[in-house]
């Protein structure tokens, strides 16, 4: 016990530049993580080493022969007392165990069950990481399990659809606004069209390039891909060429694509007002690898000065619209899931082929109008 406490002082010693010597098995979950980091994209590294730091804040810096089942279960019901909202400055300050005491104190709301279930699949998957490249022996997490707690069926859902009326009055306000915010080049003007019409993710609808858009086999298309820098993409079904909406095409958007083209292929379609600077500028990486973060505020923003303050109601509404929408009109559902970007329910059958032509991919989209 001795031994191992002065360990972990002297891997901390380490951490801070100074040179201490260890004694006996000292690789655990910090070292573990360092190696698995470079494995998976930006955002998921850094809410693994979040994890793996509050671990060790929890239970110390075990060497990965030491670490057990009940320190898994200890950690994610340690997890499930956080704070919902963990972003203020104060809180950004705190330890573990301190984020957790304050939210006690002052009663705030907590974590949801998915949080505590990322958390969970994100340990146990860098515990398998840790099998496969040999520093550790057996996967100890392999059994445990994470139970959902049982819910209502009645209960509300946390996100709702657009009503069409809501669509309506989204869109229209930013195609007739003056304010330079909804130029026509911006990532204001077009996000919610593109993802009304395409049902895309926040992500998606904001990191188009110009090279992601194409006529292929007769159709103007555009891509989803994390090929290019600032690009991501959730899953492998996600990647994919798609028919571009006839009525975004009415509305000018592959005018805005071809006046794009002059500055590059590998350049972002879409651009934003800096209310500081006063002028039009290009989309900007965060610090997670997202050209979106910045945008996702500013349309919560939209919303609530159109008095479309209800909670349920995120840019991801536009895609919950979408299949709504594709529901009522009866198009085929391996065409609705693969131009939404969801994996084929048979994983098997989804593995196969390249998915239906764009031809007719392009009839069912067609038949797509998220404000009828």
């Amino acid at each position: 016990m001795m031994r191992n406490q002065a360990n972990r002082d002297g891997k901390v010693l380490r951490a801070l530049g100074e040179d201490v010597e260890l004694m006996g098995e000292v690789f655990g979950l910090r070292e573990l993580v360092e190696d698995y980091a470079p494995t998976v994209d930006r955002q998921t590294a850094e809410a693994v080493q979040t994890n793996v730091r509050r671990f060790i804040e929890l239970h110390g810096d075990l060497p990965l022969n030491q670490i057990g089942p009940p320190h898994l279960r200890e950690f994610i019901d340690a997890v499930a007392k956080l704070p919902k909202v963990q972003s203020s400055a104060s809180q950004r300050k705190m330890d573990f165990l301190e984020m957790i005491a304050d939210a006690k104190r002052r009663k705030l709301e907590l974590v949801g069950f998915m949080t505590r279930r990322r958390a969970f699949d994100m340990m146990k998957s860098l515990m398998a990481h840790g099998v496969s490249r040999g520093f550790v022996a057996n996967n100890v997490w392999t059994a445990s399990k994470l139970k959902a707690p049982k819910a209502k069926f009645s209960k509300a859902k946390p996100r709702r659809p657009f009503k069409a009326e809501e669509a309506r009055r989204v869109l229209i306000h930013i195609k007739t606004s003056n304010h330079p915010q909804f130029a026509r080049e911006t990532i204001d003007r077009w996000a919610p069209w593109i993802a009304a019409y395409h049902g895309l993710r926040i992500q998606e609808a904001s990191q188009l390039k110009v090279a992601d858009f194409a006529l292929r086999d007769g159709v103007q298309a555009l891509q989803i891909t994390d090929a290019g820098e600032g690009q991501r993409a959730k899953t492998q079904s996600t990647v994919r060429w798609v028919p571009l909406h006839p009525r975004l095409i009415e509305e000018g958007l592959l005018d805005l694509v071809e006046e794009r083209r002059a500055s590059g292929e590998d350049v972002f379609v879409l651009r934003y007002w800096h209310r500081y600077r006063k002028r039009i500028v290009d989309l900007e990486e965060d610090s997670r690898g997202r050209v979106s973060g910045a945008y996702s505020k500013r349309f919560a923003s939209l919303l609530d000065r159109l008095s479309l303050s209800d909670p349920g109601l995120v840019f991801h509404s536009w895609r919950h619209r979408l299949q709504d929408v594709a529901d009522t009109v009866g198009i085929p559902e391996s065409h609705r899931r693969y131009l939404t970007g969801r994996a084929n329910k048979n994983a098997a059958e989804g593995a196969y082929g390249e998915g239906a032509a764009l031809g007719a991919l392009l009839e069912s989209l067609s038949k797509l109008d998220p404000l009828a």
